[in-house]
């Protein structure tokens, strides 16, 4: 049975699921019949629980990409240097 704007709308506000948008959740489904893989989508909810995990797991991917991507002040990393020091050797800017 397809749910209406407001059954989706409702069920993502008793979940917690504010990240999710009931109007594009619908949409979505709406213009490609309903139908999740090549099968016909048995149970909605269980289809926003999943869409709410996957937004979850890219958001801390995001997360984590964005705490491990930085450069520390001051300091830049020589590949390949030709000093005495190792080649991958840490050298001040400043």
């Amino acid at each position: 049975m397809k749910p209406a704007v407001e059954d989706v709308r409702a069920y993502c506000e008793e979940r917690g699921y504010a990240e999710i948008s009931a109007e594009d959740f619908v949409d979505y489904y709406e213009s490609n019949g309903w139908v999740v893989g090549n099968a016909p989508m048995k149970d909605w909810r269980r289809t926003v629980d999943r869409w709410h995990r996957k937004n979850m797991r890219e958001k801390a991917a995001e997360r984590v990409s964005e705490e491990t991507s930085y450069v520390q002040p001051g300091y830049v990393l020589r590949l390949g240097a030709e000093d005495d020091d190792a080649s991958a050797a840490k050298t001040k800017t400043n």
